[in-house]
């Protein structure tokens, strides 16, 4: 075909253009995905280091303070950085990525907050365990409906 050798050049400006949309997807993928994991890492690090720090504070203590602080926080840390992302910073994705996502995931703990309230009603400590429900729904919920 004649006219093919005409459409070669164009498709080749396609294909790398194509291609340049691609690996930016790529790069920023790749980018959000690191952002996450050293953020979730972070907060991990943190929600650990306050269990250890409330754990020589109180050791007989029946309620979960560290893991009601480490929801509570993590909610006012998440709803602080959404107001200053979009009263400051404007909506920066790697940040997002990094705080909100990675480091406010990492740090709150749904799966131990459902582990400790099936121990409290397991161990016939009911009246805590609703306590830690009806707290942490109402704190880490109410967090929200404070934000501008």
């Amino acid at each position: 075909f004649k006219g093919s050798v005409m459409w070669r050049p164009l498709g080749n400006v396609m294909g790398l253009c194509f291609f340049s949309i691609i690996s930016s997807f790529h790069f920023k993928a790749q980018m959000n995905f690191l952002l996450v994991f050293l953020g979730g890492g972070l907060g991990s690090i943190v929600r650990y280091s306050l269990s250890l720090l409330l754990l020589n504070q109180s050791k007989n203590a029946l309620f979960p303070l560290a893991t009601f602080l480490s929801n509570l926080l993590a909610c006012l840390i998440l709803v602080g950085s959404l107001v200053l992302f979009r009263e400051k910073i404007g909506n920066n994705p790697y940040l997002v990525s990094f705080i909100a996502i990675g480091f406010c995931g990492g740090f709150s703990t749904f799966s131990t907050f459902a582990r400790e309230n099936v121990e409290l009603f397991q161990n016939g400590n009911v009246w805590i365990a609703i306590l830690n429900i009806t707290l942490s729904f109402a704190c880490c919920f109410g967090v929200f409906f404070l934000k501008k």
